[in-house]
């Protein structure tokens, strides 16, 4: 076995230009799969991170991926709004654990501003989000890709702006807002966010609409008696989906109470299909890679009757030959696909804090499981294509190399 590794690597040497453009083409395959898995999982991951520590979101009337949209991730806006008297309500039920409400509808520089109370940071099981008194009149606390995008720094003042988009024409002058807090990056919906208190949320849309008629804004004017919506926990997770059938069954207020959890994963159904694209475009180029290698390798069969039949005729078996082709498949494609490891470990490494600072993704170095199976399933179907060529040597006869060699 050590003469047939060694004939094989000499073999590959010799013919190291040709097998250069095989190496490249699989190990960009490789890099390729595993960016798109990576990305799968990390963006998966995210989600989840979103919701940690909340088991029901309550908001009008909706559907429950919309609701889960706006409500943690920031992505639309909600059709009404969550009266004060519902809010008491669930407050004061006797399984609630914490409830934060939160109000939406203004924004800073193309980034949603938030409307909440400490227990929206407080409770949700993050040592490094515990807000003490930074929630506090004329106080915000920004986001890491905020204050990374726009340059603020503890104690910056800013000013806020009516509507949700990057551009507004009315801006909240009456109130000029200081930065009190830095969140640290989470790779959350967190990251790209500014938080002020509900109170000031309130009180900032009093003065506002009453110095400015906005004709199109359909939001209550004392946003202190309702809210975009609410995110709660519970004591007893046993009562949770007798409260959740509770609040969608309301006939005083059309709600939709929904159990994050369970909608992430209807989410993920919806984006699948995609992410199922992109996994079969990257097996694709993989296995067009190993054809063209195949493809190489069967070529310079022709080219190497001569040596064939010379190492037949100093006592190789055919089998031996035959291991020797497919011995020499395989190692071109581990350096490939060792190659396509170290080029995706230094993208992770350069590419990673632009990628998390833009995006909110923060994507790891270690391995997943789902990562190392496609790694040796790949590296297994490069076998099964190095029998290919090895089984067409296999069939040549000495006598008949022998005569083409002469």
């Amino acid at each position: 076995m050590k003469t047939i590794i060694y004939l094989s690597y000499k073999s590959i040497k010799y013919r190291r230009y040709t097998f250069l453009l095989s190496v490249l083409s699989i190990a960009v395959s490789i890099t390729l799969l595993l960016s798109v898995l990576k990305l799968k999982h990390q963006v998966r991951e995210s989600f989840v991170d979103g919701i940690q520590g909340i088991d029901l979101i309550v908001g009008a009337r909706n559907s429950e991926i919309s609701l889960l949209l706006y409500s943690i991730y920031h992505i639309g806006s909600p059709n009404n709004n969550v009266s004060e008297q519902y809010y008491q309500k669930l407050k004061s039920n006797k399984n609630t654990r914490w409830i934060a409400p939160f109000s939406m509808g203004d924004s800073h520089k193309g980034f949603p501003v938030i409307g909440t109370t400490y227990s929206y940071f407080n409770q949700l099981e993050k040592p490094d989000m515990v807000i003490s008194d930074d929630l506090k009149s004329n106080h915000i606390i920004i986001g890491a890709k905020v204050a990374n995008e726009l340059g603020y720094k503890i104690g910056d003042q800013l000013i806020l702006s009516h509507g949700n988009g990057e551009h507004s024409f009315i801006d909240h002058e009456h109130i000029h807002f200081r930065v009190s807090k830095i969140l640290p990056l989470q790779g959350t919906h967190l990251d790209k966010s500014l938080f002020i208190g509900i109170e000031q949320m309130g009180e900032m849309h009093q003065q506002f609409h009453s110095q400015v008629f906005d004709p199109f804004d359909d939001t209550s004017i004392d946003q202190k008696k309702s809210y975009s919506g609410l995110i709660l926990s519970v004591k007893e997770k046993n009562g949770l989906l007798g409260l959740q059938r509770t609040i969608n069954d309301d006939k005083v207020e059309a709600l939709t109470a929904i159990l994050p959890a369970v909608t992430v994963l209807e989410l993920f159904e919806f984006i699948a299909p995609i992410e199922k694209a992109l996994i079969m475009i990257s097996i694709i180029v993989f296995i067009v890679a190993v054809i063209g290698l195949m493809t190489t390798v069967l070529t310079s069969l022709n080219e190497r009757k001569k040596e064939m039949a010379i190492l037949r005729s100093l006592g190789a078996s055919h089998i031996q030959i035959f291991f020797l082709i497919v011995v020499e498949t395989c190692g071109i494609t581990l350096i490939g696909e060792v190659l396509g490891i170290v080029i995706y470990q230094c993208s992770i490494l350069v590419l990673s804090p632009y990628i998390t600072l833009k995006t909110g993704i923060t994507l790891t170095h270690h391995f997943e499981w789902i990562e190392i199976i496609s790694l040796l399933l790949l590296f297994l179907t490069s076998i099964i294509f190095g029998f290919i060529p090895a089984y067409q040597n296999y069939k040549n006869s000495l006598h008949k190399n022998l005569i083409i060699a002469y």
